[in-house]
């Protein structure tokens, strides 16, 4: 009865971590460049009822057999899908038109970032920059452009006239899991990751790549992790009941 309980409890859980990601999803639908974050579940580990104190995996004690006392939240992941592209005009805003593991590089206070977000302007100094002042890289380092007149070629030069100021720093990464999200679309190489500087194909200037999120599948996650909520509720309400019962009457001496 405990049993039912916690597993219910844990469900809820589950399901409000969920709907926070799902709000997340909804607030940056609008967001350049944006991958949508998903909920990876895993079973509540069984391990705890083989040990009274191991660690590492190491178990003391006897097995008591397995159960399930529900699941929990073993990671956030986002989604690396392509968005759909879109038309600006703007010559500053860039999109990279191929898929995979492929970004524009940035220099930050922190360090490295890479992002698919290309919404980028010319800062007084003349720099290409994002909208926060992080300096977009290209192979020389940051990219001074001086003005809006410049022509980003599908290879990634960045041309004023016949002179090649630069050329767009693109890196690319082989596993999602060399890369840890932060920010709304921004990501950092994780340790022991390897970042290679590749030549872009197909970069389109004056075009965005928009969010990979699908309102219609966040609205459907949403109703189904409000559901799934409400029965784990009246589950523990259920169970709430129960136990009531168990102790005011069974324990009762007549």
């Amino acid at each position: 009865m405990i049993r039912g309980i916690y597993t219910s409890a844990l469900g809820m859980l589950v399901q409000q971590q969920r709907q926070d990601v799902v709000a997340q999803n909804l607030a940056n639908a609008n967001t350049p460049g944006y991958k949508r974050d998903q909920v990876v579940f895993r079973p509540f580990p069984e391990v705890l009822l083989g040990r009274t104190g191991g660690a590492n995996g190491s178990p003391q004690g006897q097995p008591v057999g397995t159960t399930q006392w529900g699941v929990e939240v073993a990671e956030v992941a986002p989604v690396q899908q392509v968005g759909a592209l879109e038309q600006t005009g703007h010559s500053t805003d860039l999109a990279l038109a191929e898929e995979g593991l492929v970004f524009f590089t940035l220099q930050t206070p922190e360090g490295a970032r890479y992002t698919r977000s290309g919404d980028f302007r010319v800062d007084a100094d003349g720099y290409l920059v994002a909208a926060d002042g992080a300096y977009v890289l290209g192979q020389r380092g940051p990219i001074m452009v001086e003005n809006a007149g410049f022509v980003v070629t599908p290879a990634g030069e960045v041309r004023a006239g016949d002179m090649v100021l630069d050329t767009l720093m693109v890196t690319s990464f082989e596993e999602p899991g060399e890369l840890r999200k932060v920010g709304d679309n921004r990501f950092m190489a994780e340790e022991g990751a390897n970042p290679r500087v590749v030549s872009p194909r197909g970069l389109r200037q004056g075009a965005l790549e928009t969010s990979n999120v699908s309102l219609v599948t966040e609205m459907v996650t949403m109703v189904t992790g409000l559901r799934a909520y409400e029965a784990n509720q009246r589950v523990l309400r259920v169970q709430d009941e129960l136990l009531g019962r168990a102790v005011n009457d069974l324990g009762v001496v007549r």
